[in-house]
């Protein structure tokens, strides 16, 4: 077991923290340690071996052995595939972005400069990281005959970080969601079709995705097969619509699998932001506007962070211009009906995250747009007479 790992010279290897040499002891103790001792031992390489979404040299050194680990029948086996998407994620978002295919993206990377950006790693190291998940992926994929759905749903949702695969991916996902009847499952296999419909390399799933808006289906799955959708159109439109309308089921779906959704209120900050991204006229933003609206107290009832819909719900109002420094000038003193709707809503929210704990996003994000930066003055803003009426007053 673990053959190798003290060959790795681990002193000459970084991770989020610096030298890589508490490497070698983490992976021992997840092989040979009690169930406290490893899951101290997952904590620390999820925070070193990606933190911030960043990965490392020491990250491509430790992919095998945690391969190697994650083929151990136990409980850590989904723990430790979410980490190996973690690892391999960064490069395949990079290929997204750019529209690019992986043995493109692969090639630029070997010749790209090794010198960290901002994050602290760079683009050869993550491109190294994603090819030696890559090759521990064949071996990871009898796990998808694993009776224990949250299993298949990791190895579902790591298909989703290799588009080089194509059809076989597709066809793999899309049998998984056939023959499960577990939300997790389905969704996670969603998810992942989604993520490669954005690849240059795999045909959109669109038409698969389409059938599971039917009103048939769970809410929860029917959004995610709306959210993975490349094509704009009504029924989908309409799906995502009902899904913020009734986000209070998302946020229950987000919390019953944490694995998949890192927080309640994920789903619905994803369709928010989907709808406000949508090429549409002045009628359709407006209903966009007022189904976040009306999701923000729902989010806030679930204990859930609302900066990613109160995000949406100002780039709807922008409609398609930035939001920084839209309500500085004339906006700011003739706010329309819809404004302030919006910002009423918004400060209704607090200065939180959760019950009353400061929030520096929500402080942040006002000041981007112009706005007061705490949820009391915002109100104020919000609910003052505009110029037309001030002038009226005199």
């Amino acid at each position: 077991m673990l053959d190798g790992l003290d060959r790795v010279d681990w002193a000459g290897l970084t991770h989020g923290r610096g030298p890589a040499t508490d490497v070698p002891a983490a992976l021992r103790a997840l092989a040979l340690g009690g169930a406290s001792q490893a899951a101290r031992a997952l904590a620390t390489l999820n925070e070193t071996l990606c933190h911030q979404g960043g990965c490392y040299t020491a990250s491509a050194a430790a992919i095998p052995f945690v391969a190697e680990l994650a083929l151990r029948p136990g409980p850590r086996t989904p723990s430790l595939l979410h980490l190996l998407r973690a690892i391999a994620a960064p490069a395949c978002a990079r290929m997204l972005a750019q529209g690019r295919t992986t043995r493109g993206y692969y090639a630029d990377a070997a010749h790209s400069a090794a010198e960290r950006d901002h994050t602290g790693t760079s683009t050869r190291v993550e491109a190294e990281c994603h090819v030696a998940v890559a090759r521990a992926l064949p071996s990871l994929l009898s796990l998808l005959d694993s009776d224990d759905p949250a299993q298949v749903a990791a190895v579902l949702m790591l298909l989703g970080e290799f588009p080089s695969l194509g059809t076989d991916s597709t066809q793999r996902i899309t049998a998984a969601i056939k023959r499960s009847d577990n939300p997790a499952v389905r969704c996670a296999g969603l998810a992942a079709l989604g993520r490669l419909s954005r690849s240059v390399e795999v045909d959109p799933a669109d038409p698969i995705l389409r059938r599971l808006l039917d009103p048939a289906q769970p809410l929860p799955i029917r959004v995610e097969a709306a959210l993975s959708m490349t094509v704009q159109e009504a029924a989908r439109r309409d799906v995502l619509l009902e899904g913020l309308r009734h986000s209070d089921a998302l946020n229950q779906s987000d919390t019953a699998d944490r694995a998949l959704f890192p927080r309640p209120g994920w789903t619905a900050d994803r369709v928010a932001t989907c709808l406000a991204r949508w090429r549409g006229g002045d009628a359709q933003r407006t209903e966009t506007a007022q189904a976040i609206i009306a999701a923000l107290p729902q989010a806030r009832a679930a204990g859930a962070a609302t900066t990613g819909q109160t995000r949406a719900l100002l780039a709807t109002l922008a409609a398609g211009a930035p939001i920084e420094g839209m309500f500085r000038g004339r906006r700011r003193s003739m706010l329309s009906e819809l404004d302030r709707q919006a910002l009423q809503a918004i400060a209704a929210q607090g200065d939180w995250i959760s019950g009353d704990v400061p929030n520096a996003m929500f402080a942040t994000l006002m000041r981007r747009c112009g706005l007061p930066d705490t949820a009391h003055d915002l109100t104020r803003f919000a609910t003052r007479p505009g110029a037309l009426a001030r002038l009226l007053r005199r």
